[in-house]
């Protein structure tokens, strides 16, 4: 799998979930008026879209008291309750596990820098996000309903993207990059 292919993210393997994309390398230096007014940071969703995810996510589970939360074990300043907490592989990297209520996403980001789980679902796995940890990209895996809710919230930049959609800056159809001639 080359590095700008999208790992597949599912939120049940059982259904063919819509995928959502979120965040984008655009407007690096001024922000996007309306959306943010900083550059997004590499590997982590701000506190404000946190909240707005959150928000919506809540209303499509039936298990928001009971969510996983994985954090990449490479940041630095990681909490002594995150990095003592349970560790999982996937290829190429290594995440810490903690769970609770749906809400801890907010407490969860009390790093130093704020930041955000990588990975977070539901038990009933009825979504999952995904912030990829060297971009400013978030996957979401979710059904229709959840993703047409997703897409047309204030604030969030969302869009639907496949599986081979690439996650770059060179394959982000909505926010193209300046031309340099």
């Amino acid at each position: 799998m080359g590095a700008d292919r999208p790992r597949q993210r599912s939120a049940d393997a059982r259904r063919r979930p819509d995928r959502l994309i979120t965040g984008s390398e655009r407007h690096e230096r001024d922000g996007q008026p309306g959306v943010f007014d900083e550059t997004p940071a590499t590997g982590t969703l701000p506190a404000n879209l946190l909240e707005a995810l959150a928000s919506v996510l809540e209303r499509h589970t039936d298990t928001p008291d009971e969510c996983l939360f994985a954090f990449w074990e490479g940041f630095a300043g990681m909490p002594p309750v995150v990095a003592g907490a349970p560790a999982f592989s996937v290829p190429g990297r290594r995440f810490h596990l903690l769970t609770g209520p749906l809400e801890a996403v907010h407490a969860l980001t009390a790093f130093p820098r704020g930041q955000s789980p990588n990975l977070w679902w539901p038990r009933d796995r009825s979504w999952c996000v995904a912030t990829e940890i060297d971009f400013k990209t978030t996957y979401i895996g979710a059904d229709r309903a959840c993703a047409d809710q997703l897409t047309s919230t204030p604030g969030v930049e969302a869009f639907r993207v496949s599986p081979d959609t690439g996650i770059d800056w060179l394959s982000d159809a909505l926010n193209r990059r300046p031309s340099t001639t």
